[in-house]
């Protein structure tokens, strides 16, 4: 959170629950790098993960810099600490990303943008130059970008080579043509709640074709199930109903 958000911000947590999920990533791998080691080695082993350390492995670069420098990082907003353009902003109808990496593309970005005259200005013509003088090329480049749409922007920099994207909205992503084609939208009949739609798992297999999973259950609909398999019989799940305990 330190180092997300604007500069002049305060941290900023991510929009999902990235420890959570992270940390249960890095857990499936090492489970099965375990079970492979165990095919190699014949032994087993317990494999742990601590959500801390897998937040802090997601440091990557912002680490290095702090371990090379004694410096900590500081919040940036969408910008690069030493590329400039490579951040978000706002077309004529919504985001997108733009990332010129290189003075090449700096070069195709000028003419995809019609703006021939920042080519070869002193200012900007460089890599170093654009970082220098970030606030100076910044707020030039946000009002062309402002011209067009989205559509048209994409158009335009795919065209010429330049590394650009729509930020879609999560309205978006989950209507999206491309994740209804590709079956990644999974729909349950739940009892109560109609049809439920969800995120489907994104990991395909060549071989193994991947069910779809139950619809979340209504509070206590598998009781009975669960403690039969625990050893209960009828009459005590019963006692445990009357009870109020199910």
């Amino acid at each position: 959170m330190d180092i997300t958000g604007d500069p002049d911000s305060p941290p900023t947590k991510m929009g999902t629950s990235i420890a959570d999920m992270v940390a249960g990533m890095m857990l499936s791998q090492g489970i099965l790098a375990a079970l492979n080691a165990r095919h190699v080695m014949g032994k087993g082993q317990h494999v742990k993960v601590s959500m801390l350390e897998a937040l802090a492995s997601l440091l990557t670069y912002q680490a290095s810099n702090y371990y090379a420098t004694g410096i900590t990082p500081k919040r940036r907003g969408n910008a690069h600490p030493s590329i400039v353009p490579y951040e978000t902003f706002q077309a004529g109808d919504g985001w997108l990303n733009v990332a010129v990496a290189n003075d090449s593309l700096w070069q195709k970005f000028c003419d995809a943008a019609d703006k021939p005259e920042w080519k070869d200005h002193p200012n900007y013509a460089a890599a170093p130059d654009r970082v220098q003088n970030r606030d100076e090329i910044m707020p030039l480049i946000t009002e062309v970008l402002k011209t067009r749409t989205r559509a048209e922007w994409i158009a335009l920099l795919d065209a010429a080579g330049v590394p650009c994207g729509a930020i879609a909205t999560v309205a978006e992503i989950c209507e999206s043509e491309t994740l209804k084609a590709r079956g990644m939208i999974w729909e349950m009949d739940h009892k109560t709640a109609g049809v439920v739609k969800t995120i489907a798992n994104p990991i395909e297999f060549t071989g193994t074709k991947l069910a779809t999973p139950a619809p979340p259950p209504r509070l206590g609909e598998h009781a009975d199930e669960i403690l039969a398999s625990a050893g209960y019989d009828a009459a005590a799940i019963s006692a445990l109903k009357d009870q109020g305990v199910i």
